[in-house]
């Protein structure tokens, strides 16, 4: 017997399902707005929340630790795509 199976998802990245993982507001709402570009890069997330460098490396990096986000490069460029 041959065939292939076909898998659908559910959207994980929801409002719901984001909020159980303990999320700050920022980072819940950056993963709201930013789900239809695929993406974030750390220079926009940092002036849609006005905040510093540092703390959009920081709240980036601990979504890429929580494996919602991959992160692709090494420097202050980096870009943060959806799992």
């Amino acid at each position: 017997m041959s065939g292939f199976f076909v898998e659908f998802r559910k959207d994980i990245y929801n409002e719901g399902y984001l909020r159980k993982l303990e999320l700050s507001d920022r980072q819940l709402d950056a993963l709201l707005f930013f789900k239809a570009k695929g993406s974030i890069v750390t220079s926009a997330y940092k002036n849609r929340y006005n905040i510093t460098d540092r703390t959009a490396r920081r709240d980036l990096t601990e979504l890429a630790e929580k494996n919602i986000l991959l992160r692709e490069g090494e420097n202050k460029s980096s870009r943060y795509n959806y799992r």
